[in-house]
C-alpha cells in the first residue's frame, strides 16, 4: 500500500500477461492461444502483442539483419522472405492453401497479393501466409479493356495494417501515351474507383514491369528495359514522375544492364550488375528524385571465397536491411548470397519446385522482375478486412 492509501489492483489477466509475454518463442506464444478462451483473448489483444514486441524487438531487429532468407518458389515467381525470429518457421510453411489458379502479384511486409491469372487479371486476394487468413476482393471493373495490355499492380497497407489500397492500371505494350485509366480499391469504401490519370511526360509502357515497391505513399515500378522508373502517388492518385535510370561513371545510361529495384534500410535502391568485369553498384533514390551512387565494387577483385560462382550470374535482389548483401541467381535454380562485408559468395538456397509435375522448372531464370519480398513484422498481423456495407 502506498502513502496515499490507495491499492494497486492486480487481476489474474495482468499476471497472465506478465508471464506469457516473456515466452521466448513466437511459435509457443501463438500455440498458447489454444489453451483456453481466456488465453486466446489475452494473446490476441493489442496490449499483449505490444508488450511482446517491446520485450523481443531488439532480438528481432538483430535477426532480420542476417544474410539468410527463407526462399519459396511459386510458379516461376520467387519469394524472398526475411524469416521471423523465435522459430516461427518451425511451423510448416506452405502456400498449398492457395488454389493453383492464383498467382503471386504483389507483396507488402507479411502479406501477399494474389491474382487469378498470370498476365492479365481482375480478380484479387490478400493473404497472410503465416496465419493462412485471406480476403478476396470484388472483381475490378474492366469495361473497355483489352486483354492484350499489361497489368501494373500495387498494394499497400497503413501503418496499423487495418486499411489497404490496391492500385491497378492496364497499359498497351509498346504504345506511347500520357493518359491512363487507373483503378483503385480502397478497404474503407469496399469499392473500386477509376479515373483517367496523366503522366508527367508521354511514355512507351513496358511489356513486363517489376513488382511494385511501396515507399512513403509512392508505388514504384521499374521497366525491364530500364528506360525509366514509374512513380505513382497512392494517396493523391497521380503519377509523380518518370525517373531516368542511374548513370554510369562515364555518363552513359545503364540501359540493358541487370538492375534490381527494392527497399533497403527504408530507402528506394537499385542494385546494378555489369556482367563485363562483374561490377556491382548500389544506387539510392533521393528526394529530387534522382539516383545517387552509394557503393561500387568489382566482384572479381573483392570476392575471396566463392569466386567459382562468378559465371552466368543473374541479379535478384538487395537485402532489405543491409545494402552490403545482394542476392544472385543461376538459371539452374540456385540462389547465391553475395556479402560485400565478408567478401564472400555462398550458396544459400536451391529451387524447391517439383520438376516432374512442372517441366518449366527446368528452365529457371531468377530475375528481379519475378521476385517478391516478404519482410514479416514481429507479430503476424491479421489480414485487413474491407467495408462491405456498399456491396449488393
Amino acid at each position: 500500500m502506498g502513502s496515499s492509501g490507495m491499492k494497486e489492483v492486480v487481476t489474474d489477466d495482468d499476471l497472465l500477461i506478465e508471464i506469457l509475454h516473456r515466452i521466448p518463442c513466437l511459435k509457443s506464444a501463438i500455440q498458447c492461444q489454444s489453451v483456453c478462451k481466456q488465453w486466446r483473448s489475452l494473446i490476441s489483444s493489442n496490449f499483449f502483442q505490444n508488450r511482446f514486441r517491446e520485450r523481443h524487438q531488439s532480438n528481432f531487429d538483430q535477426t532480420r539483419r542476417g544474410e539468410d532468407f527463407t526462399v519459396k518458389c511459386c510458379k516461376l515467381h520467387v519469394l524472398l522472405m526475411v524469416p521471423p525470429p523465435m522459430d516461427v518457421f518451425s511451423f510448416e510453411f506452405s502456400l498449398d492453401f492457395i488454389g493453383q489458379e492464383w498467382c503471386v502479384a504483389g507483396s507488402f511486409y507479411g502479406f501477399l497479393l494474389y491474382a487469378k491469372g498470370e498476365y492479365w487479371h481482375n480478380l484479387y486476394m490478400i493473404c497472410n501466409p503465416i496465419t493462412k487468413q485471406s480476403v478476396t476482393l470484388p472483381p475490378a471493373p474492366i469495361s473497355g479493356e483489352t486483354k492484350m495490355g499489361t497489368v501494373f499492380l500495387g498494394f499497400a497497407c497503413d501503418d496499423s495494417f487495418r486499411t489497404f489500397k490496391v492500385v491497378r492500371l492496364v497499359a498497351l505494350c509498346g504504345r506511347i501515351t500520357s493518359v491512363l485509366r487507373v483503378c483503385v480499391f480502397s478497404s474503407e469504401t469496399g469499392q473500386w474507383s477509376h479515373s483517367m490519370v496523366s503522366t508527367p511526360t508521354p511514355m512507351r509502357w513496358p511489356s513486363k514491369p517489376s513488382p511494385a515497391v511501396h515507399h512513403g505513399g509512392w508505388l514504384l515500378w521499374g521497366a525491364v528495359d530500364w528506360k525509366y522508373t514509374i512513380v505513382y502517388d497512392i494517396h493523391n492518385s497521380k503519377f509523380v514522375s518518370i525517373v531516368d535510370p542511374p548513370e554510369d561513371g562515364d555518363g552513359q545510361r545503364s540501359d540493358g544492364l541487370m538492375l534490381g529495384l527494392g527497399l533497403c534500410c527504408g530507402a528506394v535502391c537499385i542494385a546494378q550488375l555489369r556482367t563485363r568485369g562483374y561490377v556491382l553498384k548500389i544506387w539510392q533514390l533521393n528526394e529530387q528524385p534522382k539516383w545517387s551512387l552509394k557503393r561500387m565494387v568489382k566482384l572479381q577483385e573483392c570476392i575471396v571465397d566463392g569466386r567459382q560462382w562468378l559465371l552466368g550470374l543473374w541479379l535478384i535482389a538487395i537485402h532489405p536491411y543491409d545494402c552490403s548483401i545482394v542476392y544472385l541467381g543461376l538459371d539452374s535454380g540456385k540462389i547465391l548470397c553475395c556479402n560485400l562485408k565478408t567478401s564472400t559468395i555462398k550458396l544459400t538456397s536451391e529451387c524447391n519446385c517439383d520438376y516432374k509435375s512442372d517441366p518449366m522448372c527446368e528452365h529457371h531464370l531468377y530475375l528481379w522482375k519475378d521476385t517478391y519480398h516478404l519482410c514479416f513484422p514481429l507479430w503476424p498481423p491479421p489480414v485487413p478486412q474491407y467495408n462491405t456495407s456498399q456491396l449488393n
